[in-house]
Parts: structure tokens; sequence; C-alpha cells
């Protein structure tokens, strides 16, 4: 543990620095406020090459210039400038930075003697180059840096030559991905490039000289929880967290103008529109551009008494209101879900009339799950990592949900689901039965399971198929998804109903013989008798 005279020490260092570099942010264009602290380090440590000096930060980085980044950076730690290769290695050109990288094996060419410096870098070969740069200064890669990739959609598909790169740099925290995917083909910005360097610089400088101070990273945020880290600087990946948000302490409450600040970056960023001044503030006490335009959008309303109160603190019940109306803003055209029941929490009678929709909603969606103890706690001030945690797993919700996939925690509620459910095979099976102690009928197992997890889907088949909005594909099966067998082919002439549990694999109450057992949905009888699917967890 380090000393007290360090810390201040310490302290004192990044004050410093955060004056230094303030100017030296101001001479770089298209620098977001999510990129402007690595920028500034990166500038101050000298590792911004002269060709980026009057670029436009927001737009891709070239391949030359990503080879003069990492020279700069490996001449910093280890001391050393490489010897040029006795030959030219590529015919499309003689950069010495270049020259140099390939020498110490830190870039190849494409195979045909050719390295096109001029072309955008790609999110892969930018992991690939901080692994390479890692392992040349000295840093001593082991398996435990490397993380399991699984919980990526598109990390099946990466090339081979960039997996252990990708491994490392996400188990590192180098990297952690947007949303559910790696987005390995994309193009890489500039500001986007020197932030994850900076990261990768920041590992080797630590590992190679203990002693060395180096700046804070953006994503050094105060009083950060662990539990709420990940998904904090996944927020801060994706550009949603403003300076404001980044410099108050994450155990404390959010304002009104700061969510606000968070609504409007995440809503310009799905929607693709840069929204201008809106004109005349209908408020008394601010003309802040973010909360008219929320106002404009119909995410945020006033006071009632001509006020907005833009550094009061946000209830948790105000945060689910504006969440909900920010999906509606961006195109999810759902309001509610009234499956989910709110007496399942012991304060649901404590939540405002205009905020029991957006609660279910929220609910619904995965994005809200309550406290330990059963409580929504709407009245409470929310705190400001709790905030990003969930407007995160929203903003996951709205960029994976396509109908066929979820986000991470819609996932997770779904398996517990599932497990819940599983508990009670080879109960007893009764007619029109709805709880263990006296066994369970199809849609009563359904109706018991579901109650546990804040659903009220009220017992009877056809009630359960009316009272579902989202129909779902045989072929886009999600665990948790209610499977429906009629027999005639429409829901008057329902027969039965299962919850899918994943591998073409369905739990129900079947039968006074069997009970509660586990089936193939490829058996004749559910193949002849399918009628459909509904989501409940979206």
């Amino acid at each position: 543990m380090k000393s007290i005279s360090s810390r201040v020490l310490s302290v004192l260092l990044v004050v410093v620095m955060v004056f230094s570099v303030i100017p030296a942010v101001s001479a770089y264009s298209g620098v977001s406020g999510w990129a402007a602290d690595s920028i500034a380090a990166m500038d101050d440590l000298g590792l911004i090459p002269d060709s980026l000096a009057d670029a436009n930060l927001s737009r891709n980085i070239s391949r030359a210039n990503m080879c003069r980044v990492a020279m700069l950076a490996y001449t910093k730690i280890t001391g050393k400038t490489p010897d040029l290769p006795s030959s030219h290695p590529f015919s499309d050109t003689t950069d010495p930075d270049i020259e140099r990288a390939y020498s110490i094996g830190l870039i190849v060419g494409d195979g045909d003697r050719r390295f096109r410096p001029n072309d955008s870098l790609k999110r892969a070969e930018s992991f690939k180059i901080m692994y390479q740069f890692l392992d040349l200064v000295g840093y001593s890669i082991s398996e435990q840096d490397k993380a399991d990739l699984s919980s990526f959609r598109d990390a099946g598909s990466l090339p081979g030559w960039a997996k252990d790169a990708t491994q490392t740099v996400v188990g590192l925290g180098i990297v952690n991905g947007t949303g559910k995917e790696l987005s390995w083909r994309n193009y890489t910005a500039a500001q986007e490039a020197l932030t994850l360097f900076y990261r990768t610089y920041k590992i080797a400088a630590s590992d190679s000289n203990p002693g060395e101070t180096v700046p804070p990273v953006s994503s050094d945020f105060i009083n950060l929880a662990g539990w709420a880290k990940d998904t904090v600087y996944k927020m801060d990946d994706l550009g949603l967290i403003p300076s404001e948000v980044r410099t108050s302490p994450m155990n404390g409450s959010i304002t009104r103008a700061n969510m606000c600040k968070v609504v409007m970056r995440a809503y310009e960023q799905l929607s693709g529109k840069k929204l201008g001044n809106p004109g005349s503030s209908p408020f008394n006490d601010t003309n802040d551009t973010d909360i008219l335009n929320a106002n404009k959008l119909g995410i945020v309303n006033g006071m009632g008494d001509g006020s907005f109160k833009p550094n009061s603190p946000i209830t948790r019940q105000d945060f689910f209101a504006v969440a909900a109306r920010f999906l509606n803003a961006i195109g999810y055209k759902k309001t509610d879900n009234k499956s989910v029941d709110l007496s399942a929490y012991r304060d649901s009678n404590r939540i405002s009339g205009y905020a029991i929709a957006p609660t279910r909603l929220l609910i619904g969606i995965g994005a809200v799950e309550g406290t330990d103890d059963h409580k929504l706690n709407p009245r409470n001030e929310i705190v400001c990592q709790e905030s990003l945690v969930i407007f995160y797993r929203i903003y996951s919700f709205y960029t994976n949900w396509d109908g066929t996939s979820r986000p991470e925690a819609a996932e997770e509620k779904a398996a517990a689901v599932v497990a819940y459910a599983k508990q009670y095979l080879g109960y007893d099976y009764t007619y029109g039965g709805r709880d263990p102690e006296t066994g369970f009928d199809c849609s009563g197992f359904v109706y018991y399971v579901y109650k546990n997890f804040g659903y009220n889907l009220v017992p009877g088949a056809l009630s359960q198929w009316e009272m579902l909005d989202t129909e779902v594909d045989r072929e886009d099966l999600l665990p948790g998804d209610l499977v429906f067998f009629s027999d005639d082919g429409t829901p008057e002439e329902m027969c039965h109903i299962a919850i899918y549990i994943g591998g073409d694999s369905i739990i129900h109450a079947s039968t006074p013989s069997t009970g509660v057992i586990i089936s193939s949905l490829d058996e004749p009888f559910y193949v002849n008798k399918y009628l459909g699917a509904k989501r409940v967890i979206e």
C-alpha cells in the first residue's frame, strides 16, 4: 500500500497535470469530452506526433499515424530509437517511423510489400499493435491477462491473427467493446486510438518503471465502486459521460442537468442527429442547451412553477420516467409493460402515478431490478454510478434489440427464470394449480415462476398469449420465452404453454402422470401443435 506522503504527492502531480494540459487539448479539433483527459495526458507526455497536431481527432486515424504514436511511446519507455532496416520493406512508403516499427516487429505489411500508410486503421489492427507494443517494451503477458470473449457477439468471426491480442487488451481493461460487440471490423477514430493507446502506455510504463507517475486516464473516476466499474467504463468508451459527470463523485447523486447531458449524448449518437440551439427557454432558471433539447423532445419536463431546478438531484422515479421517454424519443414505441407486477416490490405504493408505466417498462427490459430487500426506493435520490449502470442497460437494450436479442441484464434475468423453474422438476400436475403446495397446471406453472420475478402473467394460456405483445419466430427463441400450442392453430383452441429453456427444450407442467418435466420441441406433439412464442423479458 502506498504511503500517505506518496498519495499526497500523486494528488499534487495530478493537479499540476490538469492545469498544465488544458491549453494543449485546445490545440486539437474534434475532441469529444470523453477523450479530452486522455488526449491531454498523451500530449503532456509528448506522445502525439506532429502529423496529428492540426488533425480533426474525430476522424479515423491512419495506419501511418498509429505507427508514429507507437514509436514515440516505445522510445519514451525504452530510451531507444530502433535502427532502420537495411532495405526498404515496403513499396509504398519510406516513412522512418513505419520502417522502424517494422524492424522491431510492431507491424507487418499486407503480404504484397505494401503497407498502405494512408488507409484508416481498423480496430482489430489497433488491438494487435497495442498487444505487440506491450510485448516489445517488456510487459510480460500471461494467460491471466486474457479475457473470455464469448460475451461479444462478433468474437467468433475474429481473424486468428487478432485473437490473442484482443483477449489481452480486453482482459487488461484497455478495450471494453461497444455494447455487446467488439466492433473489430470498424475503423478507429484518432481520439479513440489515442485514448486506448494511453491506457496501454500506462500499463507498460507502470510495469517497466514502478516509480514513474503516469497521469490518470479519463476513466479514473472518483469513488467508483467495483460493481459499477466495468459498465461505467463502457459508458465512457461510448463517449456518453460528459466532463461534468466524470468529475463528480460516483457515489453521490446526479443532478437533473447532468442527467440531461448524458441522455442527449446518447440521443445524438443513436439518432445520428446533431441538435443545435432550440431557441428560447421555457424555464426561468436555465438556458442549458441539453436541457432545452431534452424538453423539446419530450424527454424531460419542468417543475410546474416555471423552473427546471437543474442543480437539484434527480430522484429514482424521475430518472425512470426520463429513461423511458428517452427510449420513446429514439423510436422504441412501447411505453409500458403491464405484465410486470409492481406489487412484488415492498414500496410500490410510493411510486407516483406518472412513474408507474416507465418503471414497469424498465423492469420489463431488465434495466431496473430493485434492491436485495425487494424495494425500488422511488423517491430516493439516484446515485450517479447507479444511474450510469441503468442507463447503459437501456442503451444496450436499444442497440441490441431487434426482436431476437437482449441486453446482458435481460439475459441474466432470463437465466435466473430458467434456473428457478428447474427447481420444480417432478412436482405434481394439478388442473388449475398455481403453487408448489397444490401442484401446477401449464399456465399456473408459468404464472408462479414469473410472479417470483415481478411479472403478473395471469393464469390461463389464452390470457397469457393476449397480454404479451412481442411475438418471436421459432428460430429466434431465447431462454425465458413462452411457447404456446394449439389444437387447430388458433389462439382460441390453445391447449398448452411452456417456458423455453434453450437447446430446443421447454420446461412445463405436462400431464398428471409426468408433472413438471423438460421436453424437446422436436417431439411430434409439439411440432404438430406449435402455435407460436412470445417474449416476456425483453
